[in-house]
């Protein structure tokens, strides 16, 4: 009876603590679902690349709101690349003001400086630099052992590829909700938001062994929320513009980089089963495979297409557009931001005034989430 109490025992540590000694399994055994505080909604955010000022507004609204929407350390959160960002970091008890700040500090340091400088003489600027800057600002923002706050509440979609293949197509979908140390969370970070030549200076990175990307090539809100359940969630979208109250009309001559994006629509969850000695796989020898232009002639392509934020028949909870007039850029203008430049600013944005993009992007977001919270929360 004693060796069997025992036995109980130490069963219940390993289901509280991850089973830190364990072997970690690609896909966690465990899942969120069995969570004690299921019933209240999820809050789920997708990417965001350089709108990551968006979600910050919004989760200084989600925490502010009467009763609080977002709860650090108890509601359930799913979130990729900057939304996990951002979701993390509310976690770990930042509002949304001081992730704000964080952002700031992060793209005005002197090594940020010393990288636009370079761009202005025909360098790449930050493209290929920017985990190296993020790295640099996790190191004193993360707490010695974020996995206690974050295993059971938090949800990080990272898109994992294909060993055997010579292409970044058709990635899986890797959900983690559950860390060992410090360590895993901030690879976590690194690699939910690892744009193929831009994050950093490889076609893909590692995480926990595995060839991986940004999470926003395998993943959407049904993979963020828990179990699926779109309607137990409420889901912020930073990229998607509904033409509520914007401009949605493509313009070419304002927008000419394009307009939108192309829509990923096969969702495959079951990972693949890489071997475990890299040098190996076929999909290393493009590795090395930046910039983007060397890839120009057909396939295999460094850019595959995205899974959408939105779809005509399911919305978003939270969006630019919705609820609020997108901003006036610049700032005092008069001229409004038409949908197709917000979603330009995405992946190039106004890196002379960042300050200001990043701000005005707060406040958009701030004012749509408030919205959401006296329509749909008080």
């Amino acid at each position: 009876m004693r060796w069997a109490r025992v036995a109980l025992f130490m069963l219940a540590c390993a289901a509280l603590l991850g089973c830190a000694g364990a072997r970690r399994p690609l896909q966690d055994d465990v899942s969120i679902q069995t969570h004690s505080h299921r019933k209240k909604p999820a809050v789920a955010y997708q990417g965001s690349a350089f709108l990551m000022g968006y979600y910050a507004g919004v989760s200084q609204a989600l925490l502010e709101a009467k009763p609080a929407v977002l709860v650090p350390g108890r509601t359930i959160t799913g979130g990729l690349s900057g939304g996990a960002w951002s979701l993390i970091s509310a976690h770990l008890g930042y509002s949304g003001e001081q992730l704000l700040k964080m952002w700031a500090d992060l793209f005005t340091s002197q090594k940020a400086k010393d990288l636009l400088q370079s761009a202005a003489a025909g360098g790449p600027g930050l493209v290929g630099h920017i985990n190296t800057l993020a790295v640099r600002e996790l190191a004193g923002k993360l707490p010695d052992n974020p996995q206690h706050t974050l295993n059971g509440c938090m949800r990080v979609a990272i898109s994992q590829l294909d060993s055997t293949q010579l292409y970044t197509n058709n990635s899986a979908s890797w959900i983690v909700d559950r860390w060992q140390d410090r360590a895993d969370v901030q690879a976590t970070l690194l690699a939910t938001n690892y744009i193929s030549c831009y994050s950093g200076p490889t076609v893909y990175t590692y995480f926990r062994n595995q060839p991986v990307i940004d999470g926003g090539y395998s993943s959407g809100f049904k993979q963020l929320c828990p179990g699926g359940r779109l309607r137990d969630c409420i889901k912020a979208a930073s990229y998607y513009v509904g033409s509520e109250k914007a401009n949605t009309t493509c313009d070419t001559t304002r927008c000419s980089s394009g307009c939108g994006s192309h829509d990923r629509t096969n969702i495959i969850t079951t990972l693949y089963q890489n071997g475990p000695y890299v040098d190996r796989w076929k999909l290393f020898e493009v590795v090395q495979r930046c910039p983007p232009t060397l890839w120009s002639d057909g396939p295999p392509y460094a850019s595959p297409d995205f899974v959408p934020q939105a779809t005509a028949t399911k919305l978003p909870d939270i969006y630019p557009g919705r609820y609020n007039d997108l901003p006036e850029w610049p700032p005092g203008s008069g001229r409004r931001l038409l949908a197709c430049e917000w979603q330009n600013f995405a992946m190039v944005p106004p890196t002379d005034r960042i300050t200001e993009w990043l701000n005005v992007t707060y406040q958009q977001g701030y004012a749509d989430a408030q919205a959401w919270v006296r329509s749909k929360w008080g």
